[in-house]
């Protein structure tokens, strides 16, 4: 007796991530540091963009700390009754990912 296995897709979440290293050459003051430009585009989104610009730490993001903050927003978009506060919180949730995901390259 043979069974049929059939597999039923039922939710589908399309999200691109763009990220973009920037040296930053201040020559007045003869400084300089890096910045990480993020562009995530999802139809998650209300807007279906978003746009970020953080500066890179010294010695680069801590990937605890990352995902720490990650656990803080998933919390807070789960349980927020206001629309606003989740909203605010899943974006920040994709920059954290995206974070995450530059620091694999």
């Amino acid at each position: 007796m043979s069974e049929e296995i059939k597999e039923i897709p039922e939710k589908e979440i399309d999200a691109s991530f763009k990220m973009q290293s920037i040296r930053v050459v201040n020559t007045a003051y003869k400084s300089e540091f890096y910045k990480l430009k993020i562009r995530v585009q999802s139809k998650v989104l209300s807007q279906n963009g978003v746009e970020f610009e953080i500066e890179i730490p010294y010695d680069g993001f801590e990937s605890n700390k990352i995902i720490r903050e990650l656990k803080e927003m998933y919390e807070l978009y789960t349980y927020s009754d206001n629309a606003k506060i989740s909203e605010g919180a899943k974006e920040e949730i994709l920059r954290l990912i995206a974070v995450l995901i530059w620091m694999l390259g």
